[in-house]
């Protein structure tokens, strides 16, 4: 919805900023070799973990906006909100929108030595690979409108699918907001200088991509009707070649209140979300906001926000839940999720990401509420190192810090009191309570002190243990994993590398989480 924050892009272009160039990574994003997340598939209605489709994961996030529009994404905050979305907000996907401007060099300051995008590229990557290290997701949002219309767009997905091709982080999001156009030619162009979007996915899965690819609807990205009536995508290679179908194809429906409530919804989504998984890829509510004061004045946040969340979370109704990403981590790019004037964001010492009270505090709720709840609390908790001060790892408090000097394998058990069920686990890592290094770095200072090596077991007697997840090489501030449902009285967190840097574990908070 690029209209609501053009006063902000032509704000910033005013401004010439020096900066630092982004950090040199490898030409091809997929070869990082601390990338944590596991691939994605669908599975019917679901999304799963490729290797196990027992794991079913819900992607709960927040658009981070600023590379569509900036002609320096670093100033406009993009990985410290990166950051603090993952870390403190709970998001486990971050919607990414990116330009064929910035991609191919025609923005200030984005451009190569050569003329061409490669900075602006570099720094995407760089965003990616802050998603990757955390085991979370990226998608990558083509944030543009209409139709595939223009050659520039076909030319960025030739590449993007290639550079980001089997990136376990990356979703595609091949384009943000279709509208004005029929079914038919949104699927199958018209063969006049549109493109279909069934000839968009046959070119990924051509180029070898399987990554997940996510299509917006008509009403700019809102009805998703023409695919319940014979217009759906079919995840193959040109010509109907089924060998080189990918992971599959997630649906994305935008919902703001000029589009009504929970009867609007059903009508226009209902029938599409019990055959496939659904992703709400912008939703948001604000009284400033021009669109909402011409088509929906009358809205309240106090019943549009919860029904809308209610519709999100009605698995009895659909057979899944819906994943979303809230519009907009933002303080001017609306519907704003954050509040605070434009000096206020831009101070990087006292600059906390406040919610709005109309929209981010639900959006905030929402994002904790999808975690579940953490089990470790009240349990009761040993520690191999019984004089350390353990017991901050599992009080709740994310400022309280567990140190471990011990020798050797360090080890958190907690008995949860009976046999509890559970399917995702989180450790907050030293670096989480630290801001990063600087404007233009994704690193925080203290990363090398991340837990590095480390795996989760669990127990129903306290004496056989089991694994339930392995990390190795981990870099990342939080580590958040989806695992295959389990049910066990005891778990256990066993740290075998401490640290980069030296052999003390520094850990925030432990916890797992059942729904």
């Amino acid at each position: 919805m690029s209209i609501f924050y053009i006063r902000a892009s032509l704000a910033l272009a005013t401004f010439a900023f020096a900066f630092a160039p982004p950090p040199a990574l490898a030409t091809n994003a997929n070869a990082h070799a601390n990338n944590q997340s596991r691939t994605l598939a669908v599975s019917g209605n679901q999304i799963v973990l490729a290797d196990d489709p027992l794991v079913i994961v819900r992607l709960t996030g927040l658009n981070v906006p600023g590379c569509e529009w900036s002609a320096n994404p670093v100033y406009g905050r993009v990985p410290r909100s990166i950051k603090e979305a993952m870390e403190n907000w709970h998001a486990n996907v971050i919607r990414i929108p990116v330009s064929v401007t910035g991609w191919n060099g025609r923005l200030p300051d984005s451009a190569g030595p050569d003329g061409d995008g490669e900075k602006y590229k570099q720094w995407i990557d760089s965003f990616i690979q802050m998603v990757a290290e955390a085991g979370k997701y990226a998608v990558l949002d083509l944030h543009h409108y209409k139709q595939f219309d223009n050659p520039a767009y076909l030319d960025f997905w030739r590449e993007a699918a290639v550079r980001y091709k089997n990136n376990p982080a990356v979703l595609f999001g091949i384009l943000n907001e279709p509208h004005g156009t029929t079914w038919e030619i949104w699927r199958n162009g018209d063969g006049a200088g549109v493109t279909g979007h069934q000839q968009v996915v046959e070119l990924i899965r051509d180029l070898g991509a399987r990554n997940i690819i996510i299509a917006g609807g008509l009403d700019w990205a809102y009805d998703l009707t023409g695919i319940a009536g014979g217009f759906e995508l079919i995840d193959q290679g040109s010509g109907g070649d089924l060998s080189k179908r990918g992971n599959g194809i997630v649906y994305d429906t935008h919902i703001y209140p000029w589009k009504g409530g929970r009867e609007n919804w059903d009508a226009k989504v209902a029938a599409v979300r019990r055959r496939h998984p659904i992703f709400v890829g912008e939703n948001g509510f604000d009284p400033s906001d021009k669109t909402q004061q011409q088509f929906a004045p009358d809205a309240r946040h106090e019943t549009w926000a919860p029904e809308l969340f209610a519709w999100k979370n009605d698995g009895a109704a659909f057979g899944n839940l819906a994943h979303w990403a809230g519009w907009c981590f933002h303080n001017t790019a609306t519907p704003v999720i954050l509040r605070g004037s434009a000096a206020e964001f831009h101070d990087d010492a006292h600059y906390d990401y406040p919610p709005t009270e109309f929209w981010g505090v639900y959006v905030k709720k929402e994002l904790e509420t999808a975690l579940g709840k953490n089990l470790l609390a009240g349990a009761r908790v040993t520690c191999a190192d019984a004089a350390s001060d353990f017991a901050n790892a599992t009080d709740g408090d994310i400022r309280s810090l567990w140190e471990c000097a011990t020798a050797g394998p360090k080890m958190l058990t907690a008995d949860l009191g009976k046999p509890r069920t559970f399917n995702r686990w989180i450790v907050r890592h030293y670096s989480s309570g630290e801001k990063l290094i600087s404007q233009d770095s994704t690193m925080s200072a203290g990363a090398g002190r991340n837990t590095a090596d480390f795996k989760l077991q669990t127990s129903m007697d306290g004496k056989t243990w089991k694994d339930a997840g392995t990390i190795t090489g981990n870099t990342a501030g939080v580590t958040d994993r989806f695992i295959r449902q389990q049910t066990a009285r005891h778990v256990r967190l066993i740290i075998t590398k401490a640290s980069a840097v030296d052999d003390i574990a520094r850990i925030y908070e432990f916890s797992v989480y059942g729904n």
